[in-house]
C-alpha cells in the first residue's frame, strides 16, 4: 500500500464528534449508506497541506478548518463526494488526460448525481462553491471530460478566428507584412497555450475549491493498478449491497457496480457473494472501529452475527464439462472452509433433481456431477427453497428459460459457456472460466 501524500498531524484541532454526526447522516439513509460503508475503509489523514478535502483512493485528506466551517449536511455531502471518487475509481482511470480537466469532469458527474438524489431530497445541500453542471448526470467521467474539452477547444478556436479577423481589418501596411511584431500570431494551433490543438483546453475553467482526487498511478506498477481496481470493485459492491439491504439505492450507485464488475475475477465475485450474504453485517456504535480508535476517533464497527445456509444447484446436463465443474467446486470449497456456513445443500439437476447432498461445518465438501440430459432450472430452485436458504448459487450453462419468479433470496448464476446472450430476470450473473 502506498504511503500517504501527507502525514497525519495530531496537533491540528479536529472535531471528531462533529465528523461522527455527519457520518451518521450518511449511514441513516439507504440512498447514502454505501458511502458510509466505504468511508470506514479509508484511512483519514488530518492535515493542513490540502486546502479542503481530497482523496487518492487509499487515504482521505481533511483540512480541519475547512470541515468545521461546513454545516453537518454539507460535510456529509463532501464526504460522500470524496467516497464517490474512490468507488468510481477516478484515481485509477485518468490515463493521459489533463489532471485539471479530469478533476472538473469527475466533480461535475458526481455532483449532478448527488444533487439529484442525496438523502432523497430534491434540494441540493452541496456547498455553494461546488461545481454545478446538471447536464453531467447523463455522462460518464470520460464522456463529460470529452464534452468539456471539445466545448473549450471550440471556444478557443472561435476566439482565434475573431482575433485573426480583427488583424485582417488593420491598415494596408500591416496586411503587407509591415507589422513584423504581428506576423504569425495564431497561425499555428500547436504553438502557445491558447491554440485549439495544443496547450491546456481547461485553463480558463475554475475547479471547485474542494473534492480533489489525486492520481498516484505513476507510483504503481501495472500489476498494482490492476489489483487496486479489483479490490475497489469488490469494496464498492459490498458497500452497495449493504445499502441495498436497508432499502432504496440510487441507480447511479448500482451502475458503479456494473461498470467495475467486469474488472474482477469470477473467483473474487463468488467469494464476495458468499461472504456478503452468509455473514450478515451491520454497524454498531457499541463496538467501535479499531482502525479509527488508534487515531482517537470513535466510529461504528462492523458487526457480524453468525453464518447462514447455502444452497448450491448444479446443472448436470450433458454440456457441463468436468474441468469447469472442478474449477467451480474447488473455489466453492475454499469459501465454505473459510466462512464455515452452518449448512450447505448441493442439488444436482438436469430436467429433474437427481441427487441432494448435505454438508455441515467440518465436513469434507466436494461436488461430483455426471452428465445427463437437458436443462431445467425450477426443479432445483424449488428443492433449494424447501430448506429456507440464505443464498442460492446455480452453476449452469444457462441452457434453459424456466426461471420462474424471483425466489426472494440472494441468487448468483455461475454460468459456464452460457448459451447466446441468455440473461436471468433476477439475481447476479458471473461467467465461469475453467
Amino acid at each position: 500500500m502506498l504511503r500517504p501524500l501527507f502525514e497525519n498531524d495530531p496537533d491540528l484541532p479536529f472535531d471528531t464528534k462533529r465528523w461522527a454526526k455527519a457520518f451518521s447522516l450518511l449511514n441513516e439513509s439507504s440512498t447514502t449508506r454505501a458511502y458510509a460503508y466505504r468511508l470506514t475503509l479509508l484511512r483519514r489523514i488530518i492535515t493542513d497541506k490540502v486546502d479542503t478535502m481530497a482523496v487518492d483512493g487509499f487515504y482521505l485528506y481533511v483540512n480541519p478548518w475547512f470541515a468545521d466551517k461546513l454545516s453537518l449536511r454539507e460535510l456529509a455531502y463532501v464526504m460522500a463526494h470524496e467516497c464517490h471518487h474512490v468507488m468510481a475509481q477516478h484515481h485509477l482511470r485518468r490515463g493521459k488526460r489533463n489532471p485539471k480537466g479530469w478533476n472538473i469532469a469527475t466533480d461535475a458527474v458526481i455532483n449532478s448525481n448527488l444533487d439529484n438524489s442525496f438523502y432523497g431530497f430534491r434540494q441540493p445541500i452541496r456547498p455553494s462553491d461546488g461545481i454545478n453542471m446538471p447536464w453531467a448526470i447523463a455522462y460518464s467521467a470520460e464522456g463529460a471530460y470529452d464534452k468539456l474539452k471539445q466545448e473549450h477547444q471550440d471556444k478557443k478556436q472561435q476566439q482565434q478566428q475573431q482575433q485573426q479577423e480583427g488583424h485582417g481589418q488593420g491598415d494596408d501596411a500591416q496586411q503587407k507584412g509591415g507589422g513584423g511584431d504581428e506576423q504569425g500570431q495564431g497561425d499555428n494551433p500547436q504553438q502557445g497555450s491558447n491554440g485549439a490543438g495544443g496547450g491546456d483546453p481547461f485553463e480558463d475553467l475554475e475547479e471547485q475549491s474542494w473534492g480533489k482526487v489525486f492520481d498516484r498511478t505513476d507510483e504503481m506498477s501495472e500489476e498494482e493498478v490492476i489489483e487496486a481496481k479489483q479490490k475497489e470493485a469488490q469494496a464498492t459492491k459490498r458497500a452497495v449491497n449493504a445499502a441495498q439491504k436497508q432499502g432504496y439505492v440510487p441507480g447511479y450507485l448500482k451502475e458503479l457496480v456494473q461498470e467495475t464488475e467486469s474488472q474482477v475475477d469470477w473467483k473474487e465475485i463468488l467469494k464476495d457473494f458468499a461472504t456478503s450474504n452468509l455473514v450478515p453485517a451491520d454497524y454498531c456504535w457499541h463496538k467501535p472501529n479499531r482502525n479509527y480508535l488508534g487515531m482517537g476517533i470513535y466510529m461504528p464497527g462492523v458487526v457480524r452475527d453468525g453464518v447462514g445456509r447455502l444452497a448450491i444447484c448444479v446443472d448436470t446436463s450433458g454440456s457441463i464439462c468436468q474441468d469447469a465443474l472442478a474449477a467451480f467446486s474447488g473455489e466453492t470449497k475454499e469459501i465454505i472452509e473459510e466462512i464455515k456456513p452452518e449448512h450447505v445443500r448441493v442439488i444436482y439437476c438436469d430436467t429433474r433433481v437427481t441427487r441432494v447432498e448435505e454438508f455441515g461445518p467440518g465436513d469434507d465438501f466436494k461436488m461430483e456431477a455426471k452428465g445427463g440430459g437437458g436443462t431445467r432450472f425450477l426443479p432445483a430452485i424449488n428443492e433449494a427453497l424447501k430448506e429456507s436458504p440464505d443464498a442460492i448459487i446455480y452453476f449452469t450453462d444457462m441452457g434453459a428459460s424456466d426461471f420462474g419468479q424471483d425466489p426472494g433470496v440472494p441468487f448468483l448464476w455461475a454460468a459456464y459457456t452460457r448459451w447466446g446472450n441468455a440473461n436471468p430476470p433476477y439475481g447476479e450473473l458471473i461467467d465461469i472460466d475453467k
